[in-house]
């Protein structure tokens, strides 16, 4: 079966349809091994780049454009594309619209355009999204053949830098998450550090300074191919109504290599707070947001120390989300709050709870989930809205407010008014969802997705702790969310 079984039998439905089923099932075990066999490929690839920086910390590489035209690695990132789906560009050009002309010629033309140099990148779409201050957040939308570019060269310079960045970077690495954040401040902050530097950069993603970028690339990557890739990335601007808008400072957020880009330009912040650092103060760092938990006495130096940093980067911090936080008063971060207390045996209790913000969030979304679920009266129609976006939303939040245990850390709402407040939200909700029937197959993996989400959001929310927890007990469409919180309590 030829490579373009991969694409289409694997993603697409005109060849599956006309398949008999053994043949089908014989395209989709065949694409599965041929997607085995790239990842597999590639993989050794970036292992053999890990070890050649490990053997040689001064290595610079020369020759890494091929490997970014390779069929292997454009196979991969065009699977890593699919997988994240996302919006058009410019173009217009879906990836159903690439499934239909067929993956396997799309990715020839695209490593031949790049092995001849004739690959052009195409101008971002400017789209505004809305931020919890109420300003609008600049996304810039590249067209899938960008994107599959972009995840190409990201794969190649992910396994290079990697072997760089430092342990107290959380953020857009692979293998970490909030939640490693989450439990490394927790162990900081069971240490005898009773301040918090807690800093946010402003418009970091905007104002980066394009040369310094590409200077702290060229430590690594001396391949001038890359480095042009990157550099027509960071200059080709956006199309916002049609109106084109250069780029000199920046790189657009919503690009993906742009997470990799923000991790090497602060890279500078980790290496330097390590180095001036000795124990007095410690960096967590997640994308452009962190926080420095201080010794007694050390805070000041802390502050100045970043401060200095941040000019010799050409930044600024937001004067509003910067400052230094008492831990027994508590702070945010990451949508968290922490806050340190005195436990009965001496030890310091680090409390950590989703921030009022957070929860606060989480309703809004319960709100919004409710009225898109909501059908006219008297009609068999579908939702008018797709959920499955708002259902994975609600799906991430039981981690929030449930007991999740993550490195030995335990995160969950432990108030008793807030746990009583999402819940009443919560079961106001639910209704929305019991109602819901499914009109045709292919829309009830979402409906039941929904329904088990809040059910078990409800369920983890109402089961109160103690005595002095009263469960709720409310009928909702055919079942009685109280008494099955009960049951589990």
């Amino acid at each position: 079966m030829s490579e373009n079984v991969m694409g289409m039998c694997e993603y697409g439905e005109e060849e599956v349809v006309e398949l008999s089923p053994p043949e089908c099932r014989h395209g989709f075990l065949q694409a599965h091994r041929l997607r085995q066999a790239a990842r597999a490929r590639v993989s050794k690839k970036q292992e053999g780049l890990r070890g050649q920086v490990e053997e040689n910390w001064d290595r610079e590489f020369a020759e890494l454009y091929d490997m970014v035209c390779d069929q292997d690695t454009l196979w991969v990132a065009w699977f890593a594309v699919h997988k994240n789906d996302g919006a058009c560009g410019v173009d217009e050009e879906t990836i159903e619209a690439v499934e239909r002309q067929g993956v396997s010629s799309f990715l020839e033309s695209l490593s031949h355009d790049l092995r001849v140099e004739s690959y052009v990148a195409t101008p971002v779409r400017r789209e505004y999204i809305p931020k919890d201050s109420g300003d609008l957040r600049p996304l810039g939308i590249p067209t899938v053949r960008d994107r599959v570019v972009q995840t190409a060269v990201n794969l190649v310079l992910e396994a290079i830098f990697e072997a760089d960045f430092l342990p107290c970077s959380f953020g857009f690495r692979p293998g970490k998450s909030i939640y490693h954040a989450v439990a490394q401040i927790r162990r900081l902050l069971r240490k005898d550090l009773p301040v918090v530097f807690e800093a946010d950069i402003t418009k970091f993603f905007d104002r980066m300074d394009q040369g310094l970028l590409l200077d702290a690339v060229r430590r690594r990557v001396s391949d001038e191919r890359i480095l042009a890739l990157i550099s027509m990335w960071l200059k080709i601007g956006a199309l916002d109504h049609g109106i084109l808008q250069p780029s000199t400072t920046g790189t657009p957020q919503g690009g993906v290599i742009s997470p990799l880009l923000a991790n090497i330009y602060l890279h500078a912040l980790d290496s330097e707070i390590r180095t001036r650092s000795k124990g007095r103060f410690y960096l967590v760092r997640y994308a452009d947001d962190f926080v420095i938990p201080c010794r007694a006495g050390a805070s000041v130096e802390a502050e100045c120390v970043v401060r200095e940093i941040m000019s010799g980067l050409i930044l600024e911090l937001h004067p509003r989300k910067t400052g230094m936080r008492d831990v027994s008063s508590g702070f945010d971060f990451l949508g968290f709050t922490f806050q340190v207390q005195r436990a009965a045996h001496g030890r310091r209790a680090v409390l950590i709870r989703p921030a009022k913000e957070s929860v606060d969030r989480f309703i809004s979304d319960l709100a919004t989930v409710s009225t898109k679920c909501r059908r006219p009266k008297g009609r068999r129609s579908p939702p008018p809205a797709p959920l499955d976006a708002y259902a994975e939303r609600l799906r991430s939040w039981v981690g929030h407010v449930g007991s999740r245990e993550v490195n030995g850390v335990k995160i969950k709402v432990d108030s008793y008014e807030e746990r009583k407040r999402v819940a009443e939200a919560a079961i106001a909700a639910f209704p929305a969802f019991a109602r819901l029937r499914a009109p045709t197959s292919h829309e009830a993996p979402s409906l039941a997705l929904i329904e088990e989400t809040v059910r078990t959001i409800c369920l983890k929310l109402i089961a109160c702790e103690g005595a002095r927890a009263k469960t709720p007990s409310r009928s909702v469409g055919a079942g009685t969310i109280g008494s099955g919180a009960a049951s589990e309590a």
